[in-house]
């Protein structure tokens, strides 16, 4: 069972052994999906932890019919093939 998240991954399961990250991209590539800095240090923190899955989702068509576009992507698979790491500047203000 999955219940949304308010801070950090969007989904976690009760015992805390599933994360699932949604993104949207207008891509289908994902070596372009974008995550923050925050969201790809929680990927490489659990991607070494055997008890924790964690995928992040691509979507595409997000406000209008959503698709996971190409697949969900294992957290130690998006590390070594991802792109794009943008940093939220927020946390400097």
């Amino acid at each position: 069972r999955l219940h949304k998240v308010k801070q950090g991954m969007d989904f976690r399961s009760d015992d805390g052994g599933l994360l699932i990250e949604v993104k949207s991209t207008k891509r289908d590539k994902k070596e372009q999906v974008d995550l923050t800095s925050a969201q790809y240090d929680k990927v490489k923190a659990t991607s070494n932890k055997v008890d924790v899955d964690y995928y992040v989702y691509p979507v595409v068509n997000v406000l209008t019919s959503p698709e996971i576009r190409p697949s969900p992507i294992e957290g130690d698979e998006l590390l070594d093939e991802i792109d794009t790491v943008s940093v939220d500047i927020t946390g400097f203000q």
